[in-house]
């Protein structure tokens, strides 16, 4: 069975989200270049960084809902009538 439309939806948002995540500099570029780039000592940076990649992950999941499980049959339940 393939994907529906929602999911290849899904899918596409969350990785458009993660490709921007994985784009963010390394902690080491950040210390090397946080205050030539935004102006900010090392610490701010890290931390304004991290409060962003929260929201961007935020931002990937928004609207996405998990799939139930599937119902797996219980050996034990009595069959309805």
């Amino acid at each position: 069975m393939g994907k529906s439309s929602k999911q290849e939806r899904d899918f596409a948002q969350m990785y458009t989200f993660l490709k921007r995540i994985a784009s963010y500099d390394t902690p080491a570029r950040m210390r090397r270049n946080s205050g030539k780039d935004w102006g900010l000592q090392f610490d701010e940076c890290i931390e304004m960084a991290y409060e962003n990649i929260q929201q961007e992950a935020r931002n990937g999941l928004k609207g996405i809902r998990l799939p139930k499980p599937p119902r797996v049959a219980n050996p034990d339940e009595k069959p309805s009538a």
